[in-house]
């Protein structure tokens, strides 16, 4: 239940949710959240000030036409906690149990391999924020789009190992 004071203005929910997901977007589901740079980050602020050290979880679907990963409503994720107007970027780090294969569930035809590999295509990654208590939705549905495109590496064939290679102009 939310409180009275935001009930009251129509559309707005206690938590602010930004999503940032940077290119290039990789097909497996471990660069999301292993590096040194932040491919995909969120970003929270409770505008609640009647509701300070509020407690709250995410909710991440991840989803094709072919497809759907969804985290568990009921397992463990470490508590996040907002300060009133104060913001919170969450990094990969903060991102990882998330990302966790036990920790979602796998709707649709298409298996994962043992590198948890994305399907080329059109991607979403959905957010949602939740009240760690009761499992409430506290912000508005941030989905961000990204093409992953599975490509086999080049395979060489000339020249050959140990060949020489003429100069041409032009050199090709």
């Amino acid at each position: 239940m939310l409180p009275a004071a935001l009930r009251a203005q129509v559309g707005q929910m206690p938590v602010d949710l930004r999503v940032q997901l940077l290119p290039p977007y990789s097909a497996k589901l471990d660069d999301y959240i292993s590096g040194f740079s932040d491919k995909l980050s969120v970003v929270l602020v409770n505008r609640d000030v009647t509701y300070p050290n509020m407690q709250v979880r995410l909710r991440m679907t991840i989803k094709s036409q072919m497809f759907e990963l969804r985290t568990k409503d009921y397992n463990y994720y470490p508590p996040i906690i907002l300060d009133p107007h104060a913001q919170l970027r969450l990094t990969h780090e903060d991102l990882a149990p998330y990302f966790n294969p036990n920790n979602y569930n796998h709707n649709g035809g298409r298996q994962f391999n043992n590198d948890h590999v994305l399907p080329s295509g059109m991607v979403e990654f959905v957010f949602e924020v939740l009240d760690y208590r009761n499992g409430n939705r506290l912000s508005n549905v941030v989905t961000c789009m990204a093409y992953i495109a599975v490509q086999k590496p080049a395979t060489l064939y000339l020249p050959e190992n140990g060949k020489s290679i003429q100069d041409r102009v032009p050199l090709n």
